[in-house]
């Protein structure tokens, strides 16, 4: 596995391999993280337009977190219509479903 930069992506079959090497993995449905917080009046206007936005970042409602050798990686996964291919980074051939590395530390 090579050293990954932020934005690139991984097909279906490379981002398993990936997780099935970590330390740790899990998933996080991004609109149920801290929803005690919509509870607040002003802060749940503030709440939501963050999760509108996590899930534009996260187009099918989890972030997926992958710790390889002490490095923390958060993952988005997409599927994109067949005349939108992307090329994955590990096996260099094109697919339509992808995971792409949205952050890391």
């Amino acid at each position: 596995m090579s050293g990954l930069q932020l934005g690139e992506k991984l097909c279906v079959s490379c981002f398993q391999h990936r997780q099935n090497c970590a330390q740790t993995t899990h998933n996080e449905h991004v609109l149920t993280k801290n929803w005690g917080l919509y509870l607040i009046p002003v802060i749940s206007q503030l709440t939501t337009i963050s999760k509108v936005a996590k899930r534009v970042k996260y187009p099918d409602g989890y972030d997926y977190h992958v710790y390889i050798n002490g490095r923390h990686e958060e993952w988005s996964k997409h599927k994109r219509g067949i005349d939108d291919l992307k090329k994955c980074s590990e096996c260099n051939l094109f697919h339509d479903t992808y995971y792409q590395l949205e952050a890391l530390s």
